[in-house]
C-alpha cells in the first residue's frame, strides 16, 4: 500500500528541521507494510507554517491541494492525506479522484462523535476560530463542542515557545473541562503529538486528549486497504 502525505506548503515553506521532526512523528503511526511518501504543494501555493489562515491563503492552498491529489492518483498512490487538520476542500477532492482523500481534522471529529463525549477544541491562533466554526457547521458537529479556544501561539513559534505552549494547553484544557468538555481535541498536530504526547496533557486536565495524527493516518490506511 502506498500513501502520499502532502504538506500544506510549498517546498521550503517549512524549515528543514521542522519537516524532519514532522516526518519522524508521523512515521510512529504507520502500520507495517505501508509505504509513505511525503510531498509539497506548488511553489506559489503559500505555506501554513508562516501564515495565519485567511480566506485568500486558504483558497490558494486548496487549489494547489486539488492539483496534487489528481497527480497522486495518476502516480499510482492508494490514498492521499494532508498533513495536519486544516482539511482544505477534502470533500471536493474526493469527487476529483477514485482513491480516498482523507482529512485528519474531519476524521477526528467523526471518531470523537462515536465516543459521544463533549469536546474542548483547541486551535493555534484566533485566526483559526472562524474557519473551525465553519467546519463544525458543515459537519453538523456544533452540538459536540463544549468549548473552542486558541492557545494564541503561531505555528512557526511553537518550538521556541514550547514551555509556554504546554502551559497554555493545560490552561485552555482545564477551562474547557470547566465548560463541560469530556475530552480535549487539539486541532493542530503541531501541538499534540509533535510537541507534547496526549498523555502528558491528559494527566494535567483530567480528561482524555485526542491524537488527531494517529486517528487521521490510521483512517487513511483503513480506507486505502483492498
Amino acid at each position: 500500500m502506498r500513501i502520499r502525505v502532502i504538506f500544506g506548503s510549498y517546498e521550503g515553506g517549512y524549515p528543514p528541521d521542522a519537516i524532519e521532526a514532522r516526518k519522524h512523528c508521523l512515521l510512529r503511526y504507520v502500520s507495517p507494510g505501508v509505504k509513505v511518501d511525503f510531498s509539497f504543494l506548488d511553489q506559489n501555493a503559500g505555506t501554513v507554517y508562516a501564515q495565519s489562515i485567511e480566506p485568500d491563503s486558504h483558497r490558494k492552498i486548496q487549489a494547489a491541494f486539488f492539483r496534487k491529489v489528481i497527480e497522486s492518483e495518476r502516480d499510482g498512490y492508494d490514498a492521499v492525506t494532508l498533513y495536519g487538520t486544516l482539511d482544505p476542500g477534502i470533500e471536493a477532492a474526493n469527487r476529483l479522484v477514485r482513491i480516498p482523500v482523507v482529512g485528519w481534522g474531519i476524521a477526528t471529529y467523526h471518531a470523537a462523535a462515536l465516543l459521544g463525549r463533549k469536546l474542548g477544541v483547541i486551535v493555534y491562533e484566533d485566526s483559526y476560530l472562524a474557519l473551525t466554526r465553519r467546519t463544525l457547521k458543515e459537519l453538523r458537529m456544533q452540538p459536540l463542542v463544549a468549548s473552542l479556544r486558541s492557545v494564541g501561539i503561531p505555528l512557526s513559534e511553537m518550538l521556541d515557545r514550547r514551555v509556554e505552549l504546554g502551559e497554555r494547553l493545560i490552561e485552555v484544557g482545564r477551562d474547557a473541562v470547566a465548560r463541560g468538555a469530556e475530552a480535549i481535541y487539539p486541532q493542530g498536530v503541531s501541538m499534540i503529538p509533535l510537541h507534547y504526547a496526549p498523555e502528558e496533557i491528559a494527566r494535567e486536565v483530567g480528561v482524555p486528549v485526542i491524537n488527531a495524527m494517529k486517528i487521521g493516518f490510521r483512517m487513511t490506511e483503513i480506507l486505502a486497504a483492498p
